[in-house]
């Protein structure tokens, strides 16, 4: 384009015929100076434009890249808030829910209570608890206590001497010793026998207690016998080679008063 300004240019040089040659040439010369002039003047400008168009693209794609880092940011915190206020709505909704409690020590035969009757010190006494289950007291009689926790054997007893008082008493009822807590392991460990045990013991614990297993124990057939309120026996599987390896610790179940552990 620049060579064709230049051709018109140079056609306004050319002299006609109803005009001098020299006022013709002189006029032409001035255009041309001119159409240079504005032609030079329309390059550089079109260089400023084309150098601030791609300045201001490259800020725009500058920008781009820095919101299209945030906003994955920004969106994960505006979710993470939704998530939260809807929680805490439900949970505000969700009707209250009784906070479960560890199990509670459950009195068993060999057992020594302490009971405390106020303002009755005559009988207030230490009692040891019979093979059968049964605490006896005077006025209160024959108390069953086994399977039962330590607070329900005081109520047990506050009953049975309201019948012979004005006032119902206020008894307190303290284990004292828990000898009758005993587990059971037999078969074919280094130590088989009877352990007392005084916190929670799982099977790999009772097994410890017995001086684990020896080489002629199959792994895969130890059980657990425990027996339920009605008398009635029952066998629980326990995978002594899988549970060693981090798997299925579900059958290390904590062990109960009582409960017989076998390895043949």
């Amino acid at each position: 384009m620049g060579k064709a300004m230049e051709i018109y240019a140079n056609t306004l040089l050319v002299p006609r015929a109803d005009e001098t040659g020299q006022s013709r040439e002189s006029s032409a010369l001035t255009w041309r100076l001119r159409i240079l002039s504005s032609w030079g003047k329309l390059q550089n400008l079109r260089a400023s434009v084309a150098v601030l168009i791609g300045e201001r693209w490259r800020n725009y794609v500058a920008m781009e890249k820095v919101m299209a880092g945030q906003r994955p940011r920004q969106d994960a915190a505006r979710l993470t808030q939704l998530v939260v206020a809807a929680f805490c709505l439900l949970i505000s909704l969700a009707p209250a829910r009784a906070v479960s409690q560890p199990a509670s020590y459950l009195v068993n035969p060999g057992d020594r209570l302490q009971i405390d009757v106020w303002n009755e010190e005559s009988l207030s006494r230490n009692v040891l608890v019979r093979p059968d289950g049964i605490i006896s007291l005077p006025m209160a009689g024959d108390i069953p206590t086994s399977g039962l926790a330590p607070g329900a054997v005081a109520v047990r007893i506050a009953d049975a001497l309201g019948d012979f008082m004005k006032d119902r008493p206020r008894v307190v009822v303290s284990l004292v010793e828990a000898a009758g807590n005993q587990i059971y392991v037999l078969g074919k460990v280094d130590k088989p026998g009877r352990f007392r045990i005084s916190a929670n013991t799982d099977v790999m614990q009772a097994l410890a207690l017995a001086g684990g297993l020896n080489s002629f124990a199959d792994e895969d057939d130890i059980k657990v016998l425990r027996r339920n309120e009605n008398g009635q026996q029952t066998a629980i599987p326990f995978r002594y080679s899988q549970v060693k390896s981090g798997k299925s610790l579900e059958s290390n179940i904590v062990l109960r008063s009582g409960d017989l552990v076998v390895v043949p």
